[in-house]
């Protein structure tokens, strides 16, 4: 039985844990797993006016230089945006700052309707041909753990978990039991983790204490079903985006549409 050793910090609005084995454990290697979520955080934070991300969100018409983290995130966005026909969708920022969970940083009404057209990529150069507001909020805290068990294994560690608040991985031959939760007080069950990420998003109608999570979309057709939305997935950063495809895709194609791109959904301890 592995024997796993266990730091935690308040980070990405949470409470992030990392546990790793014993056997070869140092402050060190923790400390700059932290670091490197903490730098992701910085990058991509909506609520900073000066992140990268808000930067770029000013930069209309002109070419925005981008760290390889965010340039890396926004690439996985558009990828996932595409693949799910426009459900997982981050230029919904303005939806967001109506809806007052997320800042007006640039104290002007709404922007001009947006799309991922908008947003042209060239290598880690960004150009924003409209007023935008990209929100990564979707799926940055997915990529931040990534970012963190990448950090771990390039410094040796052969297994461990990183866990941001319900987006978590675990790696290496170590198993661990995830109490599954119907809504953030109600537990639903158990399930055993092996070498997997999951990630969990919990909708309701509105922002509350109770539900933190608001999923919006763009699709006159499709609408946010209330509930609790928990993914596997190989990556953090999948499981994350893909908790946001599951609750706006259609009942009949929900399991399947996810299982394409990569993860399978978790009701009441079962996979679909």
């Amino acid at each position: 039985m592995i024997e796993l050793i266990r730091r935690s910090r308040p980070l990405l609005g949470t409470f992030v844990e990392i546990s790793v084995e014993d056997e070869g454990y140092s402050d060190e290697i923790v400390t700059q797993a932290f670091a490197v979520i903490e730098s992701v955080h910085h990058l991509m934070s909506f609520h900073e006016p000066d992140s990268e991300l808000s930067l770029l969100n000013k930069s209309k018409n002109k070419t925005f230089e981008l760290s390889q983290h965010t340039a890396v995130v926004l690439r996985l966005a558009r990828y996932l945006s595409y693949k799910s026909h426009g459900l997982f969708n981050c230029m919904v920022g303005d939806r967001l700052i109506d809806a007052g969970v997320l800042p007006n940083h640039k104290q002007t009404l709404r922007s001009e309707s947006t799309t991922l057209s908008d947003l042209h990529l060239k290598a880690r150069k960004a150009t924003c041909l409209k007023s935008v507001n990209i929100s990564l909020d979707g799926i940055a805290k997915g990529y931040a753990v990534d970012s963190a068990v990448k950090s771990l294994r390039d410094q040796g560690v052969r297994a461990g978990l990183v866990n941001a608040g319900g987006d978590l991985r675990v790696f290496g031959d170590l198993s661990v039991p995830v109490q599954l939760r119907t809504s953030p007080a109600k537990a639903a069950g158990v399930l055993e983790l092996n070498d997997i990420a999951m990630a969990t998003t919990w909708v309701s109608a509105e922002a509350n204490s109770d539900y933190p999570s608001l999923v919006v979309s763009t699709l006159k057709d499709r609408f946010p079903q209330q509930g609790t939305w928990s993914v596997l997935a190989p990556s953090a950063w999948l499981a994350d985006g893909l908790t946001k495809v599951a609750c706006l895709a259609g009942a009949k194609e929900r399991a399947s549409l996810v299982r394409s791109l990569g993860g399978k959904i978790v009701v009441a301890g079962e996979l679909t």
